[in-house]
């Protein structure tokens, strides 16, 4: 069972995040001085990604780069502690985490748009459908209205005027209607109606009218 295409989207930027963090912490292992310019490379790369991942995921990847980072700074004090200063290494990871911090509720607003925006234009897509299903539709029988067939009737024989090609209209009366709503109602009417309308869209194909 193949994932449908925005779940595979979604793995795929996720797995691009960690592999981008899991650079970003290698490489700042390494530089000394410039290990500011390196957070200036990740962040960008995360805000992108924060458009795409869930909020716990998200979550999840900036604890990752945070709890990483901080790792990152024991190994470098530990290993050159006469090359850092502890101050200036400890103020720039506090810098890190609050910004962290500011792109994971950040990203998460963003996605939260996001998901409102399609829920909206999927009601709007619904809505447009349904009123294009009623405007060419009886409510009643559900069969094409008048307007509808006589649209149909037109590109029929547009279709038979242009080339070797032919239709049939079938005319059908219903015999004593007007007896029935007179002696049981309308609403019996109806209901003969509606089952009338189910017997002919029961036979006929699916190409016709």
């Amino acid at each position: 069972h193949n994932p449908p295409a925005w779940l595979r989207g979604r793995q795929q930027v996720l797995l691009l995040t960690i592999w981008a963090t899991t650079c970003f912490l290698v490489t700042s292992f390494y530089l000394d001085q410039f290990r500011i310019s390196a957070i200036m490379f990740f962040f960008p790369i995360l805000l992108m990604s924060s458009f795409r991942l869930t909020t716990l995921t998200l979550i999840a990847v900036c604890s990752y780069a945070t709890l990483g980072y901080l790792l990152v700074l024991m190994l470098v004090l530990e290993q050159r502690p006469l090359e850092v200063s502890l101050s200036v290494e400890g103020l720039q990871w506090i810098i890190f985490a609050a910004t962290t911090c500011s792109v994971v509720i950040s990203g998460s607003a963003v996605s939260s748009a996001q998901r409102e925006l399609t829920r909206i234009s999927a009601g709007l897509r619904e809505s447009a459908r349904n009123a294009r299903e009623q405007a060419i539709r009886d409510e009643l029988t559900g069969l094409f209205n008048r307007r509808q067939i006589l649209d149909v009737l037109q590109q029929q024989k547009a279709l038979a005027d242009s080339g070797d090609y032919s239709f049939v209209v079938c005319y059908l009366d219903l015999d004593h209607f007007k007896r029935i709503n007179d002696t049981h109602g309308h609403s019996m009417g109806d209901e003969v109606l509606v089952r009338a309308s189910e017997l002919m869209r029961l036979s006929v194909r699916d190409a016709d009218y």
